[in-house]
């Protein structure tokens, strides 16, 4: 692994990148930081410069040190991890500006592929929380003279559906972290 430059590694990799990539935990746009004790808030804010910074514990750090946190190893050992990962080309491989640029541009669409799969499951939630409220509004207008009508059944059974729809999507995202 001689050879190998941690600032080529942070250039051509962001820590939001690689968090993204490897399904760390994050809300609203930050994450939970590996460099203190405890962590279990969402401190870290990624930087458009591509580092990360902790609000709780002031620490800077650019993808390499970031991944040496996560995975609890060697800088060395997390950017030669992430130049294999990531194909970055770095150490070893003989790459091309170009074939380097097409890397690099292949990382944005599939974080772009996965914005625009975010933005769908974040509709298709919003869609499932239309239809209970709209269930729920449907069953409140009936009386108790309606209980035992087909129509009353069927307001019942939407709201069901719309529920279940709702939980099923809630267990989606919390599967995920």
């Amino acid at each position: 692994m001689a050879g190998i430059e941690f600032k080529d590694v942070a250039r051509l990799l962001s820590c939001r990148e690689f968090a993204e990539a490897e399904g760390l935990r994050m809300r609203g746009g930050r994450g939970v930081c590996p460099f203190h004790a405890g962590a279990h808030n969402y401190n870290l804010a990624f930087k458009p410069d591509g580092h990360c910074y902790c609000y709780k514990c002031g620490r800077v750090a650019d993808v390499v040190q970031y991944a040496s946190a996560v995975w609890r190893c060697s800088q060395l050992d997390a950017a030669a991890e992430l130049n294999e990962r990531f194909h970055l080309g770095l150490a070893g491989e003989s790459l091309t500006d170009a074939e380097r640029e097409r890397r690099r541009r292949d990382r944005e669409r599939a974080r772009d592929l996965q914005m625009l799969k975010r933005r769908a499951e974040a509709a298709e939630w919003s869609a499932a929380c239309d239809a209970e409220r709209a269930a729920r509004a449907a069953l409140e207008r009936f009386t108790e003279a309606d209980a035992e009508t087909p129509a009353f059944d069927l307001a019942l059974k939407r709201l069901a559906d719309a529920q279940m729809r709702c939980e099923l999507l809630q267990a989606e995202v919390s599967d995920r972290g």
